[in-house]
């Protein structure tokens, strides 16, 4: 049998991934478990980052090892994948393979591992004492640092989120205020006024349109959850 080539065999593995998630759709998992393992072997980082996003419907024991597995992969934007999925995951294997994440070489990867610990804290005075340890020099990671602090009650990162957005660049602004929208509904009142006073602050500047959407989509927050 002839080689297939690149372009080839990433065409197969395009068609198998695209034809596991509507096996999957119709609630066919079991019979899809050989076909998950060989998937998250494949040689193409791409695949392997399909297969953590498509787990993402499909949480049970078997998806959570796979899981484990891609989150300790060799391509960072497969760990970030994995990590964004096993967020909802509170497992003590889980949690000690994101620990293990925050070492990463890569800003994207202990981003993720930061926010999912802050995620599933159960001691909010320990962790935000521990992460206060953290140096982090990349700031893109040091956001993300901060609004899971921010979540889990930590005022004083909060803040300083607010005060660095005017000093970053237009992907990490986006950064905090997709964030800051995200742990919205999670905040204290205080927290919360926090917030508003910020989008009062910013609300009549011009920005780029992927920020400005961003900004609406927090304006809108504010506006809806006035308690």
């Amino acid at each position: 049998m002839p080689m297939k080539s690149g372009w080839q065999n990433e065409y197969i593995a395009n068609t198998e991934i695209k034809e596991l998630a509507a096996r999957l759709d119709q609630n066919d998992y079991d019979t899809c478990v050989e076909e998950i393992e060989q998937l998250a072997k494949n040689k193409d980082w791409s695949i392997r980052q399909e297969l953590a996003i498509i787990l993402n419907d499909h949480i049970n024991d078997h998806s959570i090892e796979i899981l484990k597995k891609l989150a300790c992969d060799h391509s960072y934007i497969v760990q970030v994948e994995a990590i964004d999925t096993l967020q909802s995951i509170a497992d003590p294997d889980v949690e000690k393979i994101i620990r293990q994440c925050m070492n990463s070489f890569h800003p994207l990867v202990r981003g993720y591992a930061y926010r999912y610990l802050c995620f599933n804290c159960d001691d909010e005075k320990e962790l935000i004492k521990e992460f206060n340890t953290i140096e982090e020099k990349n700031t893109w990671a040091r956001i993300f640092l901060y609004i899971g602090m921010a979540q889990i009650g930590d005022s004083d990162k909060l803040l300083k989120l607010t005060r660095m957005y005017r000093r970053c660049y237009y992907l990490n602004q986006c950064a905090i205020v997709n964030g800051l929208a995200d742990i919205y509904s999670d905040l204290s009142k205080a927290s919360r006024t926090v917030v508003k006073q910020f989008v009062a602050l910013h609300y009549v500047e011009e920005r780029p349109q992927s920020v400005d959407y961003a900004f609406n989509q927090l304006a809108r927050k504010c506006r809806m959850q006035k308690k």
